[in-house]
């Protein structure tokens, strides 16, 4: 499909395409049916060689994400 791959497990998919990792879960529990986590954000971000990024603290990421989607800041 593409060029993409993809597995699904339990509720969650692994897409994937050149590299770039794209981990999510699938949960129609509310209007954000599409879930991601801190950890499968940093996996995006870090198989994503067009930004640059080689290492990314777990706890410097947290603290960018949180301030963006507290301050409403788009990405």
């Amino acid at each position: 499909m593409g060029g993409f791959n993809y597995h699904f497990h339990g509720a969650g998919c692994r897409l994937e395409k050149d590299g770039v990792i794209c981990e999510f879960d699938f949960m129609p529990t509310n209007e954000y049916s599409i879930k991601f986590c801190l950890w499968k954000m940093c996996e995006f971000i870090l198989t994503n060689h067009a930004n640059g990024i080689i290492k990314l603290e777990e706890s410097e990421s947290h603290e960018v994400l949180y301030t963006q989607v507290e301050d409403g800041t788009p990405v």
